[in-house]
């Protein structure tokens, strides 16, 4: 019977799981600084203030609109968008896997890639609910509490995505 003679690398697999665990607070704080300051902002990218400051923030307000079944108007994040978030994290990290020595990109990229995914499904069910077993969750309902109050003030609680670390963080966590 033939056996797998293939070794694990040990080391790299629990560094990239300890980067993929240990970069949900800078990932927290990304989505923090690039909703507050590219999202909201005329700064950095125009037409992203422009999407979502002015397009999305119109569509859904903080009443009874939060949430339109069937509307999709500016919820998910484009595969543009994807890009440009990508192309500003990955160098971040490949600057600390570089400083550090440790292998820490790919595990980064992971965790960076499921947050933003998870900013879309998450994001979706709250302004176009469907009624599926995620929004029957505790947790979404307490993202979906905090998010709402996002639409009631643009300056407070500018996490999407898992916890609010950074708004706490920061000072922008309102209850």
């Amino acid at each position: 019977m033939p056996t797998w003679t293939h070794p694990i690398d040990w080391t790299y697999a629990l560094w990239t799981a300890a980067a993929l665990f240990g970069s949900l607070v800078p990932h927290s704080i990304m989505e923090w600084l690039a909703h507050r300051f590219v999202l909201h902002s005329t700064a950095i990218v125009k037409f992203a203030y422009q999407e979502h400051d002015q397009d999305h923030h119109k569509k859904y307000g903080p009443d009874e609109t939060f949430g339109i079944q069937g509307l999709d108007y500016g919820i998910d994040f484009s595969f543009r968008d994807w890009l440009l978030f990508l192309a500003f994290v990955m160098p971040i990290w490949a600057g600390v896997e570089y400083l550090t020595g440790k292998p820490l990109m790919v595990g980064a990229f992971v965790c960076a890639t499921a947050w933003l995914q998870t900013f879309n499904v998450i994001h979706r069910h709250f302004h176009a609910p469907d009624g599926s077993w995620i929004e029957r969750t505790w947790y979404y309902s307490f993202l979906k509490r905090h998010h709402r109050e996002h639409h009631r003030n643009t300056r407070k609680n500018y996490n999407v995505a898992f916890f609010p670390i950074a708004d706490f963080l920061l000072g922008t966590l309102k209850r």
